[in-house]
């Protein structure tokens, strides 16, 4: 059962806040905010924000060069697509689509929006089908399909 009202989401959120894993945390937080009709229109903070010592090192705030090559090897084929693995664009995108259409909720509303699951599906195959071009960009095979 969702909170009645933005005061009951509010003390809800303080109390769960220090006693619940963060990133579940946050999750719940964003879903119930772009879904509820009185929070709706409110921007959320990206999770770059609220979890900023995953992208940025707090003791490195100065301009250095990173080599291309820095982390990994030439002889490492699929290092050519550490750019997009690395893309906070892409990253975001990803999840603000788990935040869109959550994979359950106890508002069948928000888990039955019309062509929902078409929708989603072709958000991934559209992320997958990028990964390819970058892939062949990179003189690199097709991924191996999954298959279990």
């Amino acid at each position: 059962m969702g909170a009645r009202s933005v005061d009951d989401l509010q003390s809800v959120s303080v109390y769960a806040r220090d006693r619940v894993n963060p990133y579940l945390f946050n999750y719940a937080v964003s879903v119930a905010l772009l879904h509820r009709p009185d929070t709706k229109g409110l921007d959320l903070p990206s999770i770059a924000h609220n979890f900023l010592d995953k992208f940025v090192d707090s003791q490195v705030f100065i301009p250095i060069t990173i080599l291309w090559d820095y982390t990994a090897s030439d002889l490492e084929a699929e290092h050519r697509l550490w750019y997009y693995w690395e893309d906070l664009g892409i990253s975001l995108h990803h999840l603000y689509w788990h935040l869109v259409y959550p994979f359950k909720s106890g508002d069948r509303a928000i888990v039955n929006e019309d062509r929902r699951g078409k929708l989603f599906y072709y958000m991934h195959q559209q992320v997958v089908a990028r990964y390819h071009l970058q892939r062949f960009r990179n003189n690199l095979a097709r991924v191996v399909r999954f298959n279990n």
